[in-house]
């Protein structure tokens, strides 16, 4: 696993750049006809009435349900799977992966075409750096055409790779490429996730709703990270590690995590069935800790770095 990643800080940082901003909406706008009319008309039929009453009950009835579905998602969260930055609240890749993992979502990741893998491209800054933008779409197979566009981007001076030396002193910020689009993916699915679930930036009283204490979320402050954390410590438990390794090998395949995950969990037992971790809520810190060699293996053979004739590390017991 990288040195220097730590997925469960994976922040969104849109207030850098307007290239990805859309448009306010002038207050003289809202006053358009379009805007402006009345949903019921004062002057019409008994029968058109009764449609537009029928139409706004759907429409109030269909508002509480939402409000009820994110409710539910935010009590399949955790404490520790929100984080708190410049002001706003959002999921970490954890909470990411944990709604995702839901199997009534049923959701899919894909490009810009259909059926095919995410999009990397790369943008040539002026300063001599340069970005990862990854584009997409995510949807749910339950209603497929209802399909939202998403991105996540990393620049590579990002402070997120900003790292100490044993003085305490600032190291020349210069992260592999591998980890630029690693966080870039990570945005990428931390944002699709949120907005099409709608747990976008939620409010604290959503939060408290669904079972979260806003004042116990972690807030995340690039310029206070202190010397002393040093993501080689590795005493953070089995399944977050996992977790980690499995967004790192999505990040570079494309693939589900729910895949990743069943296919690093799976052995054969002495009966001779095949058993498996089919979702991230079913995943035990020993199963976890038993698969993380597998996992490890996996993401270096696909940076180019396994050597075979180095042991792997023995996971947790």
């Amino acid at each position: 696993m990288s040195e220097e990643l730590k997925f469960s800080e994976v922040v969104e940082e849109t207030e850098e750049s307007d290239r990805f901003k859309s448009d306010p909406i002038e207050p003289e706008e809202l006053n358009t006809p379009e805007v402006g009319t009345a949903l019921i008309s004062p002057v019409q039929s008994p029968e058109a009435l009764e449609v537009q009453v029928r139409m706004m009950k759907s429409f109030t009835n269909a508002v509480q349900v939402y409000k009820q579905f994110k409710k539910a998602l935010t009590e399949c969260t955790e404490q520790g799977d929100w984080l708190s930055y410049k002001e706003t609240i959002q999921l970490n890749s954890d909470g990411a992966l944990r709604i995702a993992a839901i199997p009534a979502l049923q959701l899919v990741f894909e490009g810009l075409k259909p059926g095919s893998k995410p999009d990397l491209r790369y943008e040539n800054n002026e300063d001599g750096t340069y970005t990862a933008i990854i584009e997409g779409y995510v949807f749910s197979q339950l209603v497929p055409e209802r399909r939202l566009y998403s991105f996540g981007r990393c620049f590579s001076d990002n402070k997120f790779f900003l790292r100490y030396d044993p003085n305490g002193n600032p190291l020349p910020i210069n992260p592999r490429k591998v980890e630029v689009v690693e966080k870039a993916f990570a945005n990428f699915y931390v944002r699709a996730v949120s907005k099409y679930t709608g747990l976008w930036h939620p409010t604290k009283e959503m939060l408290i709703a669904g079972g979260i204490d806003p004042d116990q979320i972690t807030a995340i402050e690039y310029k206070s990270r202190k010397p002393e954390r040093d993501s080689t410590n590795t005493s953070i438990g089995a399944v977050a590690k996992l977790k980690v390794l499995i967004t790192q090998i999505s990040a570079l395949t494309g693939e589900v995590p729910e895949e990743i995950l069943k296919r690093v969990t799976m052995f054969t037992a002495t009966d001779g069935k095949t058993l498996y971790v089919a979702s991230f809520g079913k995943l035990t810190d020993r199963w976890a800790g038993s698969s993380i060699p597998k996992a490890e293996k996996e993401l270096k053979e696909l940076r180019g770095e396994y050597d075979p004739s180095i042991p792997p590390e023995t996971g947790a017991a």
